[in-house]
């Protein structure tokens, strides 16, 4: 926390104002906190985060830090280092990003006295997606076949939205295969599926653009386990092939990264398919 603590000394007074928007706050989209001020909304957030790391925290970062915000194909994800991103819903079901400070951004800044020490009620307005309000079966479905269904579809949605989250925050809200970062389309995969006893675990899933999410669960595309290249059936569409032969973008840490068994298992199946 000294690094952190040692960079945070130095904020602007604008640095300053965005970080106390994002604490006072809580579960509010980053780019509707202007508002908070009397602003108009907009990337003023985003941007000023990402230049605060990469300006004053980055290079006083040791390595292993640095290493969990890098990619070697990409440049760093910057507001790491301060804040984790977290899904919120609003009435409408659009969904939103939301800034949330890190535990050790938290206690630098409240140390430092830029943040007070009181914690603030998250906005009602929007609804995070890995915390769910507990359904009912429909009016005029009361029969208890019907009410199991209704439970294991929760219990399924669950468990979706947390590892949807936990994708995000581990490939930083990008498409595994195609780099997009339009948080409305991307969606988690199973890599071993949850009906083969594949489990809700980062490592057991890939980020992906919905169309290719689809396309993979129809095994229209597998990754080679050993090279972690993408391999594409003759019969995807040739607007997809242009990614044949890429390098799958995988989280570096290895405990994030897709497992290498669980690839095993579905190139084989992959591989299966292109032989019926």
């Amino acid at each position: 926390m000294g690094c952190l603590k040692s960079g945070l000394q130095e904020l602007t007074d604008a640095e300053r104002r965005t970080l106390e928007l994002i604490w006072r706050h809580p579960n509010v989209p980053a780019i509707r906190l202007p508002a908070m001020a009397g602003k108009k909304p907009g990337g003023s957030v985003w941007l000023r985060v990402g230049t605060l790391a990469k300006t004053k925290l980055w290079e006083r970062m040791p390595r292993r830090i640095k290493s969990e915000f890098e990619r070697p194909d990409r440049k760093p994800f910057y507001s790491g280092l301060l804040v984790n991103l977290l899904t919120v819903e609003d009435q409408r079901r659009a969904r939103w990003i939301v800034f949330e400070l890190r535990p050790e951004t938290e206690k630098a800044l409240q140390s430092l006295k830029i943040i007070d020490r009181f914690s603030h009620p998250p906005s009602n307005a929007y609804r995070r997606l890995d915390e769910n309000e507990v359904e009912r079966a429909p009016v005029g479905f009361n029969a208890p076949a019907e009410t199991q269904r209704v439970t294991r579809a929760i219990i399924a949605r669950r468990g979706q939205a947390r590892f949807r989250q936990a994708l995000l925050n581990a490939y930083e809200g990008r498409c595994a295969v195609t780099g997009c970062t339009e948080v409305n389309v991307l969606e988690a995969a199973h890599i071993v599926g949850h009906r083969s006893r594949g489990r809700y675990e980062v490592a057991n899933g890939l980020l992906l653009r919905a169309d290719w999410h689809t396309l993979f669960d129809l095994g229209l595309w597998a990754v080679h386990p050993k090279r972690g290249t993408i391999e594409l059936s003759p019969n995807i569409a040739e607007e997809y092939r242009k990614f044949g032969g890429r390098k799958l973008h995988a989280p570096d840490d290895t405990k994030l990264a897709p497992r290498s068994d669980a690839l095993e298992r579905r190139y084989k199946r992959f591989r299966q398919l292109l032989r019926a």
